[in-house]
């Protein structure tokens, strides 16, 4: 099944608050706005790097490429970083525009429009400016989202669990029509179905949801890293090159993004190639879950136990393990590895004073690391432990103060060093 639309493709460079891209005075003046309200946050960020060898930087980003490596300007001068040895610098930001474009690979775009043009998306954003995406890397699209991350996150992990066969646009109302999608304008989304096609007023529109059966496969083996951006992007990019102050990023199902340097602001490769792994890209060779009353719950890997995104300390983590209490998960280390390390939270979507837990690590049985209670609301703490020589590694959430009620426990960015 192929989307097409048969309406004049908007080429304009300009801006509009309506949806679509246009040109004129009103535009220029809106992305002037819209620019200068970015200004408080597209500057130079000087941030936190963390290294493979578990040592922190602290410095400003001054170039990335995929080939070179990342350049930091720190107090001692400007430190070159390959990215085989950078787990990650910086912090994600959340989106921001009024309306967030999510594609099937797990990137987010922040966007003021949109628009559609053949079988291409078309967003425009103070901070990627004009960029086409295909259709098929399109996951949905939402309007006006949720400010709340938590009711903001549930929207999104409702949206990414459709199964129908259709495109649906759901308006704020509550009401839901499925179809084809065929026409985003500046007055409404047009769907078509097998007797009709008809619009649904744009202002009503709260998300559209595309077919989940004709999105692109992500190909995650040939992305290099996630790339945030000032304005809450987050891309998942094949590749990164700097010149003349701006990064260009590759991405899968889209024209190379060119953002000024100051507008990134998060850098976390895929995978730590230079000796260090994290757990979510190992199979466990054990799981055990025991709830005090009803079903166990299973593990999950770069997401919080109940699917949604780690959060902690309102911050969203790329990486990471979700277990609910009372668990224990296991991995196979073969001596391979000489340390552990980890933050330790109980997740934002818990509120706070309500889960509770105590966060425990074994190597070969012993016990080697041991949390006092953990509640929502605490800061996350760190754990670094010896592994050295360990055949195996386990992962405990035991019960704290309220029995199991909500102890949904975080496992943030947890790696394994050679």
């Amino acid at each position: 099944m192929k989307r097409c639309i048969n309406q004049r493709e908007c080429v304009s460079c300009g801006l509009s608050v309506n949806g679509t891209l246009r040109s004129g005075p009103l535009a220029a003046l809106v992305c002037a706005l819209s620019l200068s309200l970015l200004g408080n946050v597209v500057r130079a960020e000087r941030a936190t790097a963390i290294l493979a060898d578990g040592k922190t930087l602290s410095g400003e980003l001054v170039s990335v490429d995929a080939k070179a490596g990342a350049t930091f300007q720190t107090d001692g001068g400007t430190r070159d970083v390959p990215l085989d040895r950078l787990v990650e610098w910086g912090v994600p930001r959340e989106a921001t525009g009024p309306i967030i474009v999510l594609l099937t690979d797990g990137s987010e775009l922040s966007a003021l429009q949109v628009s559609l043009a053949g079988d291409d998306l078309v967003i425009a954003s103070p901070v990627v400016g004009r960029v086409r995406v295909a259709v098929e890397h399109v996951s949905a699209i939402l309007f006006d989202p949720p400010t709340l991350t938590t009711e903001r996150d549930a929207l999104i992990a409702s949206i990414r669990a459709r199964s129908e066969q259709n495109d649906r646009v759901a308006t704020r109302g509550g009401d839901a029509f499925s179809g084809i999608l065929v026409g985003i304008s500046a007055e409404a989304v047009t769907i078509e179905r097998a007797d009709a096609s008809f619009d649904v007023p744009l202002a009503d529109v709260g998300t559209i949801a595309l077919d989940p059966t004709l999105g692109a496969v992500p190909d995650h083996a040939a992305a290099g890293l996630w790339c945030g951006l000032a304005d809450g992007s987050r891309v998942l990019a094949r590749g990164m090159s700097t010149a003349d102050g701006n990064v260009r990023i590759s991405h899968a199902g889209t024209s190379t993004l060119s953002v000024p340097l100051d507008a990134v602001v998060w850098l976390q490769p895929v995978r730590v190639t230079g000796g260090v792994t994290y757990l979510s890209d190992l199979e466990p060779a054990e799981y055990r879950n025991v709830p005090l009353v009803g079903s166990e719950w299973p593990y999950r890997l770069d997401a919080a136990v109940t699917g949604a995104p780690l959060r902690a300390a309102g911050r969203r983590y790329a990486k990471g393990v979700g277990l609910h209490s009372a668990s224990r998960l296991t991995y196979d280390l073969a001596g391979k590895y000489s340390r552990f390390a980890s933050l330790v939270a109980i997740d934002d979507h818990v509120p706070a004073g309500q889960g509770s837990v105590v966060f425990r690590v074994r190597t070969d049985g012993n016990v080697v690391y041991e949390s006092l209670p953990i509640r929502s609301g605490d800061e996350p703490q760190a754990v670094d432990v010896d592994v050295s020589g360990a055949s195996r590694l386990t992962l405990e959430v035991d019960y704290a103060d309220r029995g199991h009620v909500l102890d949904r426990a975080d496992w943030l960015g947890a790696r394994l060093m050679r």
